[in-house]
Parts: structure tokens; sequence; C-alpha cells
């Protein structure tokens, strides 16, 4: 159960940790600035997720109990340093994605980072259809648009 923003980037680091046992991708969790009490330097995501064929996704996990989207807490959520990042990755042909949970609406989902960066740079607010995807459970968000597993069989 995903209740704190701690039990979020828990839950993504052990799907990625599964998946990384038997598909061919690479993950790493960023040191927490957050919670090393601000004593490390602030990192530019929470994951670096590499995947064969598809090259390397910076991945910021965010959470909240009282907005549904991230559109409504977008300003205080997401950091300029983030957003930064976000922007060099892009320009190096690199993804940057924010996944965004909602406990009170109990769904997640996935933003590019480039388009934050730049609404954030023009003052505008997230248009809801610019997002990714829309889910319900974390595993196929994973599987589907971050990692980019090879198509499983079908039975």
């Amino acid at each position: 159960m995903i209740n704190t923003w701690k039990d979020l980037e828990d839950e993504v680091a052990g799907y990625l940790r599964s998946l990384q046992k038997h598909y061919p991708i690479f993950f790493h969790r960023f040191p927490d600035s957050r919670a090393a009490g601000n004593l490390i330097a602030d990192q530019p995501s929470d994951f670096l997720v590499a995947s064969k064929g598809h090259g390397m996704t910076l991945l910021e996990v965010k959470f909240s109990e009282v907005h549904d989207t991230l559109r409504s807490c977008f300003s205080g959520a997401v950091s300029a340093g983030q957003l930064a990042s976000a922007r060099l990755a892009h320009r190096a042909g690199q993804r940057y994605l924010i996944l965004f949970h909602s406990s009170c609406a109990k769904r997640f989902e996935l933003w590019p980072g480039d388009y934050c960066a730049g609404q954030r740079g023009l003052g505008q607010p997230l248009k809801l259809e610019r997002r990714i995807v829309v889910a319900d459970s974390l595993g196929p968000l994973l599987e589907d648009h971050v990692a980019i597993l090879p198509a499983r069989k079908k039975k």
C-alpha cells in the first residue's frame, strides 16, 4: 500500500529490481537529498533506468495525498533543478519522466519531463492531455513506458 512518498519510491525500486533480474534493464536509485537531511547535493531525479535498445531514462517520482493530478501541485512538487535536468536529458536525446501517484484518486500518471519543463518556462499550467499514461497500477506503467520491456508472448 502506498501511503507516503517513501512508500512510492520503495515500490518503484522493488518493481524495477524484480524486472532487472529477468530483463535487459539496469536501474539505479539516486540517494534522496531530503531523506539524507540535505547532506548530499541535489540529484537529477529519483531513478535512472536503462534498457537495451531504448537508452537511458531519468525517472522522478512524486506523491500526493490531497491532489488528484500533478497538474494541481506541479509548481510546488517539481523543483527548478529537476526541470533543468529534464531539459539537459532531452537535449542529450534521452528521456526524463515524472511519475505521479495520487493516493486520493488511487491512480498513477506519467508525464514527459521536457514538456513539464517547457510549461514551467512559459508560466503555463500542465495540460492533462499531455500525460503519457494514466494507470490504476504501477507494474504495467513501468514495464511499458519506463523500462520498455520487449513484448511478452500472449498465451
